[in-house]
């Protein structure tokens, strides 16, 4: 005991206080539980303090309680994050959820930190994404009842609320009948219910608007009412009597913000339904898919609706539309793919044609190929096709080229819905400045040149992006970064050069499709 107190009060001299021991790794998610629709690309953060001089990982794992299937409805990347020696902050993990074209329920991934290494801490270690499906359509009943054919829920210039409703029958509609009921916080009973008035025409729209609105709205407005009040997590359900006619959101749920809603969400933004849904839907799982958002001071849709129609007798023909989103690829990419989907089947198999379109710039068979030939649905199926573009890799020095495909000729009296698809071809030939080969804006890399083995910033427009790859200039060699060879310092991304890499003129770029492929030199 006194040898011990001797030791402390030499070491109290020595610092002034008492000897403080290093910390162990604590590794927490920081993401909150989301729900979302499916074919979107999340990343989420993990979070690493106190690092240790050595480095830390942890496993990603999928808890066994998720009833999504991996390498069926999503992927996941990376399943393992590196943390380098001394090095604190956040790393990315992404989920990509597929669009996979089958109707299905609701589905529930749970992901789990675990496996630590240098003896790290996990805090909160479980995050969790629902997915609804975006393949789902109800047309038990066609064209036979109104329904809600837009939302508006804005937080700026003074904060407009409008709803949008659609008659889609042959008839006038007498609208007394109809009412809108409100539920806040999640609550099972309405706040407020505002009843309607009037008649609406076939294919004419009634818009129901809060007072508060910016004139744009107000001036589209058939009813304004102080009683419509509603946040983007509070669910607005169209009544016929009491009947449920049609709804965004659930009843007796708050999802804490906001629904998601086609690729936006019901908190500030302006929703309109696809021309496709021809009817209301109870069940908000299926619905929230077929809305197409826009910001939340774009009122230009309010006030009329565009809708694929049903024919005399109520019945609707197939429909047939793109679903992959434009986008730009580098040159060394070699195939992309992109999807249509076909709703409604008739009882014969349904086709249609692929051509190219006039803004097209890039040479067929020499820039790229396509597939040719009808594309084929299967009879009574609904179902979903990919057409490949194949690039082809050359040497030219070139401009950036567009593919512009465009769909035709469909039979079964099918109905064409988005139906053209453009790509950029990222060229990978052209002549860059040897003093800034980066020298584009949204991608900036330094210092450029690099040697191999040294660390490269990267500083995009979107600094949550994490995946980027490098190759040589034909494609031939390629090195996807990985959580071991890139790490963040001071909010800026840095990736490390392979030690074994040439010198020369290589590319590298991100794997989102907004941001350019850029050019580099490695000395």
């Amino acid at each position: 005991m006194r040898t011990s107190s001797v030791i402390f009060t030499f070491l109290f001299l020595l610092f002034g206080t008492p000897f403080a021991f290093a910390q162990n790794p604590e590794i927490s998610i920081l993401t909150n539980d989301g729900a979302y629709v499916e074919g979107l690309g999340l990343c989420f953060n993990v979070r690493l303090v106190n690092p240790s001089p050595q480095e830390t990982s942890v496993d990603v794992l999928i808890d066994p309680s998720s009833t999504c299937t991996l390498g069926e409805d999503f992927t996941l990347s990376p399943t393992t994050v590196v943390f380098p020696p001394n090095t604190d902050g956040n790393m990315s993990v992404c989920v990509f959820s597929n669009l996979d074209g089958i109707v299905e329920p609701v589905e529930y991934l749970t992901l789990t930190l675990a496996n630590p290494t240098n003896n790290a801490t996990l805090g909160d270690n479980t995050l969790t994404y629902t997915f609804y499906d975006r393949d789902s359509i109800t047309n038990n009943a066609p064209c036979q009842q109104v329904f809600i054919s837009e939302y508006l829920h804005s937080l700026v210039n003074g904060g407009s609320r409008a709803l949008e409703i659609y008659n889609p029958t042959l008839s006038p509609v007498d609208l007394s009948s109809y009412n809108f009921r409100i539920y806040t916080n999640g609550n099972t009973e309405p706040d407020t219910s505002i009843y309607l008035s009037g008649s609406l025409d076939p294919g004419e729209v009634y818009v129901l608007a809060s007072p508060i609105s910016v004139q744009e709205v107000l001036d589209v407005a058939d009813q304004i009412s102080e009683l419509l009040i509603y946040s983007g997590d509070d669910a607005v359900g169209l009544y016929q009597g009491d009947q449920l006619v049609d709804i965004v959101g659930i009843i007796g749920e708050d999802p804490g913000v906001s629904w998601p809603a086609g690729m936006r969400n019901t908190s500030s933004a302006a929703l309109t339904r696809d021309s496709i849904i021809r009817q209301g839907e109870q069940d908000w799982h299926i619905s929230a898919a077929h809305w197409t958002g826009y910001n939340q001071n774009n009122y230009s849709h309010l006030g009329s609706h565009f809708m694929l129609p049903c024919d005399s007798s109520g019945n609707i023909p197939p429909t047939i539309t793109i679903i992959t989103s434009d986008a730009e690829r580098p040159e060394e990419m070699t195939t992309y793919a992109f999807a249509i989907a076909l709703y409604n089947p008739a009882d014969t198999e349904t086709t249609v044609e692929i051509k190219l379109g006039s803004n097209t710039t890039a040479t067929l068979g020499a820039d790229f190929t396509y597939q040719t030939g009808p594309i084929v649905f299967p009879a009574n199926t609904t179902s979903t096709q990919y057409v490949s573009v194949n690039f082809l890799d050359d040497t030219i020095e070139e401009q950036d080229e567009l593919i512009e495909l465009i769909l035709h000729s469909p039979n079964n009296s099918a109905n064409l819905v988005d139906s053209v698809w453009r790509i950029t071809i990222l060229a990978n030939d052209a002549q860059v400045s040897s003093q800034n080969p980066a020298q584009d804006s949204g991608l900036n890399l330094f210092p450029n040149p690099v040697r191999a083995g040294e660390w490269l910033s990267v500083q995009t427009s979107d600094p949550t992006i994490r995946y980027h790859r490098i190759s040589n200039l034909s494609g031939s060699w390629q090195h996807q970064f990985s959580t071991t060879d890139w790490s963040t310092q001071s909010g800026t991304l840095q990736v490390r050069i392979p030690d074994a890499i040439p010198p020369g003129m290589y590319v590298l770029y991100s794997m989102d499709a907004a941001i350019p492929a850029r050019k580099i030199i490695v000395e």
